[in-house]
């Protein structure tokens, strides 16, 4: 364990939407962003939604800001052209029983729309909804459940990479944000174990216990939290009284001989984040073997 306390604070600007969570792509918020996709398929009957823009009429979570909506046809129908106005024509079989509809518009079910955000719009992407997804709804969308789901997709493009990505996810990121931090932090080869929403009681300012949960419990000593903009912006009260009650809280956390480290979205997606903890690890694999040798 660290003898020495420390925090690593990694704050960076970012752009404040309505969830809590910055995006790429500009500014945006969910209601905006809701009236686009709507807006999209008004004049189009026979469109079923797919892809981002079926996550977010979900309720799920995307990486990014949906500008364009992806798009099937009922029926096999090939489209005309592969764009028009904000939607987005995909052309790929689509089967009675995929169609679902949400408030009168037609949308695939979730594990076709996780497919075609893996297709069309990469790994991160589908990361995200699928973990969202997870976070959700934990009993209706187990590993099992959406496995079992894979086996009635059509064969496609994409199909061996979504059971992988499924294998791979997991239930507990509370924001896309977190869902980044843990493939960042699981790419690394100084983190052996990633113990995510894990618990850690320590001691209140009047000697009260107290147990938190935080973000990343990595190799069972390094506490690694990651921030959305919305934290301190009101949204959960008094910024002034948030900042207090965080302050007293790590606080407790580090007497008790776990270093904090914290990232935002920038430090997270531009690799600041994952590198900072590699750091830490590696130094403190070298003050055990630095104890290790004096004692031999």
């Amino acid at each position: 364990m660290l003898t020495a306390v420390r925090t690593v604070m990694l704050r960076c600007q970012v752009q404040l939407v309505h969830d809590g969570h910055r995006k790429p792509g500009g500014i945006m918020d969910k209601q905006a962003e809701l009236e686009l996709i709507l807006e999209s398929i008004r004049h189009c009957r026979s469109a079923v939604v797919t892809g981002p823009a079926a996550a977010r009429l979900m309720g799920v979570n995307t990486l990014t800001w949906v500008r364009k909506t992806d798009v099937l046809l009922r029926n096999g129908a090939k489209p005309r052209a592969k764009m028009k106005g904000q939607l987005v024509y995909r052309s790929a079989i689509l089967k009675p029983h995929e169609i679902r509809e949400i408030n009168g518009v037609a949308v695939v079910r979730p594990v076709r729309m996780l497919l075609d955000t893996l297709r069309y719009h990469g790994r991160l992407e589908c990361l995200v909804a699928l973990e969202s997804l997870r976070n959700k709804w934990p009993d209706r969308f187990t590993q099992a459940l959406l496995l079992e789901s894979c086996e009635t997709l059509p064969r496609a493009k994409g199909a061996k990479d979504l059971r992988e990505l499924i294998e791979y996810s997991a239930d507990t990121s509370e924001s896309p944000l977190e869902t980044v931090a843990r493939d960042r932090l699981l790419q690394l080869p100084e983190v052996v174990t990633l113990e995510p929403q894990a618990e850690i009681a320590y001691r209140g300012d009047y000697g009260e216990l107290c147990l938190s949960r935080v973000d990343f419990l990595i190799n069972g000593f390094l506490v690694a939290e990651v921030d959305g903009a919305a934290k301190y912006s009101g949204i959960y009260g008094d910024p002034r009284k948030v900042i207090t009650r965080e302050k007293t809280r790590e606080n407790g956390i580090q007497a008790e001989g776990f270093p904090i480290v914290r990232g935002d979205w920038t430090s997270v997606m531009e690799g600041i984040f994952a590198n900072r903890v590699a750091q830490i690890v590696r130094a403190e694999e070298n003050r055990k073997y630095s104890i290790y040798r004096r004692g031999a």
